[in-house]
């Protein structure tokens, strides 16, 4: 998918940009910019000269995004049932309350491994910037 989106910052090769308008969409009519004040960060891979309020063309893999989201909400909840079910059986848990509380904890748990995959593979896991479609000095119309 590619999107376009404006330049709010950059830090090194990570920059964060926030969602431009819908119709500047190509693939998707909105799906990835669908929030109203979004921001996310990006990979300049291509070195590209940047500047904050810069138009730019973002490519976002759909395998990617796809990944991202099991790994963010599919994962965690998978555990949580996990821990919630498997903890009567397994460890002889009775009491309702305590099974929802290992599934509480396996659903940390999920979030705590996601969170340590997102730092161990940071920027190949974010949106590539393709290039500039137009700078901050030409951007008022």
């Amino acid at each position: 998918m590619v999107e376009k989106a404006r330049v709010i910052s950059i830090d090194g090769e990570r920059v964060t940009l926030s969602c431009s308008d819908l119709a500047g969409c190509k693939a998707c009519s909105g799906s990835f910019c669908g929030t109203k004040q979004r921001s996310f960060d990006a990979a300049n891979t291509n070195n590209l000269d940047l500047n904050p309020n810069d138009e730019v063309e973002v490519f976002v893999h759909p395998g990617k995004a796809i990944l991202a989201g099991f790994m963010v909400l599919i994962f965690p909840l998978v555990l949580f049932v996990g821990g919630f079910l498997a903890s009567g059986p397994w460890l002889g848990v009775t009491s309702e309350a305590a099974r929802v509380a290992v599934g509480g904890g396996a659903l940390v748990a999920g979030f705590a491994a996601v969170y340590r995959y997102n730092r161990r593979h940071g920027n190949s896991q974010m949106p590539s910037v393709l290039r500039r479609v137009s700078g901050a000095d030409s951007s008022h119309a």
